[in-house]
């Protein structure tokens, strides 16, 4: 299955000389919009599998998401490393952010699952490293939420995960993976234990 991952970078602004640093990063759900001591995420793409930020979704989808008359609601704009399992989601049009739902009875392209932590030193395994964990750990998760294996289903799966900048940075020391359901159009309802 082809899918596309975003992950989290370091962004360094540089203004009349002095530096500022500012993180981005994932957790949709955790607290919407930049939470804590962690930074604004910015989602890049793994260079492994694509080169646009936005997942993509299995290619040959067996069936729709169901689409219904849902509550028409525009979503909270969420840091990435606020979001959470259970947190259904769309992206900012720069696809900087999450647009974090009440609910996942809200139309919605994405849905988070699960959270796996990686373990590792202060150096950054690379991307390989990183998106074999996450396939291997996301798709035991995905059977257990959805209750069918991701080669299986209508939804495909993808993460949002440390970059070299968020794992390496101190004040960060990211190594959780939120992995994530996406839909191929707009779905209502969760897909937990949906067998789809």
């Amino acid at each position: 299955m082809h899918t596309k991952t975003l992950s989290r970078t370091v962004l360094t602004l540089v203004s009349a000389g002095v530096l500022a640093a500012g993180l981005t990063g994932c957790t949709l759900i955790d607290t919407l919009a930049g939470g804590g001591d962690k930074p604004t995420p910015t989602p890049t793409t793994s260079t492994t599998t694509s080169t646009t930020a936005e997942p993509t979704h299995s290619s040959t989808p067996t069936s729709q998401p169901t689409s219904s008359s849902a509550p028409a609601e525009s979503g909270v704009q969420t840091n990435f490393f606020d979001l959470k399992p259970g947190d259904c989601f769309d992206l900012t049009s720069d696809q900087k952010d999450a647009l974090l739902f009440s609910s996942c009875n809200v139309a919605h392209l994405y849905e988070a699952f699960a959270m796996v932590t990686m373990t590792g030193g202060s150096t950054y395994p690379g991307d390989n490293a990183v998106d074999t964990y996450a396939q291997t750990n996301c798709a035991t998760q995905f059977q257990s939420y959805v209750g069918k294996s991701s080669q299986s289903s209508q939804y495909s799966m993808t993460y949002i995960g440390p970059s070299k900048e968020t794992w390496e940075a101190p004040t960060v020391n990211d190594r959780d993976i939120l992995c994530l359901i996406g839909s191929s159009s707009p779905a209502t309802g969760s897909a937990k234990g949906s067998n789809k």
